[in-house]
C-alpha cells in the first residue's frame, strides 16, 4: 500500500462513517408510515403534544409534503402554539396553495396573534397613551372576530380567552 493511499484510506473512512451517521437518524420507507399512524393515532387522543413531535419528524425527512406541514400546524394549533401553528400553515401553503382549510387556519392564528398584541397592548401599556384606546377597540374587535369565526369551535383557554381551533374533519389526515 503506497504512502497516499496509507493517508488516504482513514480519510475515507471517516467520510463513510459520517454519511452513514447523517443519514441514521432519518426515518425512511416504513419507519415514515408508522410515524404518520402513530401521529395521526396521537392526534385524534388529544395527545398534540406527541402528534406535533411525530409531524415535526415527518415533514423534517419530507419536507416538500405540504399535508404534513397542514397537520404539524393542526397540532401547534391545539397546543395554543399559534406562532408556531401560522409558520407551519405558512409553509403547507407554499407547498400547495390550493388547501383552503390552510388558508382558513393561517388567517385564524394570525387574527388570534393579533387579538393577543392588541390585548396585551391595553393592559400593559400606558393608559395615557394615545394609542391606549385603539389597542382596546381593536381587542374587542378581534374577539367578536374570533367568536364568530369559530363559534362552534372556541374553546375556553385555561384563562378564560377564547382559543380558537384550526378548522379540521375528525381524521387529522384530512388536509382539504
Amino acid at each position: 500500500m503506497g504512502r497516499l493511499s496509507r493517508c488516504l484510506l482513514p480519510i475515507l473512512l471517516l467520510a463513510g462513517l459520517a454519511g452513514c451517521a447523517s443519514t441514521a437518524g432519518t426515518p425512511r420507507g416504513n419507519d415514515l408510515l408508522a410515524m404518520e399512524e402513530m401521529a395521526a393515532r396521537a392526534y385524534r387522543q388529544g395527545d398534540y403534544v406527541r402528534a406535533a413531535d411525530l409531524y415535526a419528524g415527518i415533514v423534517e425527512a419530507m419536507p416538500d409534503q405540504a399535508e404534513y406541514w397542514y397537520r404539524l400546524g393542526n397540532a401547534y394549533a391545539r397546543q395554543g402554539l399559534s406562532q408556531e401553528a401560522a409558520l407551519s400553515y405558512r409553509q403547507s401553503l407554499a407547498l400547495d396553495a390550493s388547501n383552503a382549510r390552510g388558508w382558513h387556519n393561517l388567517g385564524m392564528m394570525q387574527l388570534k396573534l393579533a387579538n393577543e398584541a392588541f390585548a396585551a397592548g391595553e393592559a400593559r401599556g400606558s393608559k395615557r397613551a394615545r394609542v391606549h384606546a385603539e389597542n382596546q377597540r381593536l381587542a374587542d374587535a378581534t374577539s367578536r372576530i374570533l367568536d364568530e369565526g369559530h363559534n362552534a369551535s372556541v374553546r375556553p383557554a385555561p384563562d378564560g380567552a377564547p382559543s380558537p381551533q384550526p378548522d379540521e374533519d375528525a381524521d387529522a389526515g384530512d388536509s382539504r
